[in-house]
């Protein structure tokens, strides 16, 4: 396949963060792999208002805690697209309680898609990024924060933050920047997930803001256009965890 556009593989493209990147990243060229989990039909939504807009997308399944998936996923990208110039890994599981009320089972589960599937995604992406390629994680102000209940969270996105660190150092002599991006509140399912679980969202809410020097939640087109910076031609930023938060943290 001739090579006309870069290419870029999003995972958790199908809501959220990951979402609003596949659009912005199809209005700046580039031909997007909208990988989902469970959202089959809201990636496909995705790619439909890509190409609604003259752009490129195709949806993708994959198991972030599945590593044949993973491998299987890269595969598919590079056979429908012909190579992959950066990955944006959005895609996480996410969990709020205390380490004694959460069941071993369920520290596996999130250890094995946010730790090991990380993990798995960062070598697939080592080998197959084309060179001067990027690769961006989405990690998580918690990791600044360290509130009591988010222990398992806390701990993966912290493990993405040391990553991000150690591949900058491995991939820099092929010009592949490696950096994430630190979300502070942003207005996602997510965020509502963590604010119900707390009890009382209003409150928890009006805490946050007034905690922001913006006096906003962030959106994710904040964090989309934080991302879409450190795919500029002229990368110099590598191997940083960058705060987007409105001073939340």
């Amino acid at each position: 396949m001739a090579r006309t556009s870069p290419v870029a593989l999003v995972t958790g493209a199908s809501g959220g963060i990951g979402s609003t990147v596949a659009r912005a990243l199809a209005e700046e060229g580039y031909a997007v792999a909208v990988a989902y989990g469970r959202g089959a039909e809201a990636a496909e939504r995705v790619v439909a208002e890509i190409e609604a807009r003259g752009g490129t997308a195709r949806a993708f399944p994959a198991d972030l805690a599945d590593a044949s998936s993973l491998a299987a996923l890269f595969d598919a990208v590079i056979a429908a697209f012909g190579g992959i110039d950066v990955v944006v890994h959005a895609a996480a599981a996410f969990h709020k309680a205390p380490i004694v009320d959460t069941a071993p089972e369920t520290i596996d589960e999130i250890v094995l898609a946010n730790i090991a599937g990380t993990l798995h995604l960062a070598r697939l992406s080592a080998l197959h990024v084309r060179d001067g390629g990027a690769i961006v994680f989405v990690s998580s102000a918690i990791t600044r924060l360290l509130p009591a209940g988010y222990t398992l969270y806390a701990t993966s996105k912290a493990a993405v933050d040391a990553l991000t660190t150690v591949l900058a150092r491995e991939l820099g002599a092929r010009r592949i920047t490696v950096n994430a991006v630190s979300p502070g509140p942003t207005r996602t399912a997510m965020m509502t997930a963590d604010l119900t679980a707390g009890g009382d969202p209003d409150a928890q809410g009006t805490g946050i803001l007034a905690a922001t020097p913006l006096g906003r939640f962030g959106e994710p087109d904040d964090i989309s256009a934080v991302i879409l910076g450190l795919l500029e031609p002229t990368r110099w930023v590598n191997g940083q965890t960058i705060q987007a938060s409105g001073g939340f943290v």
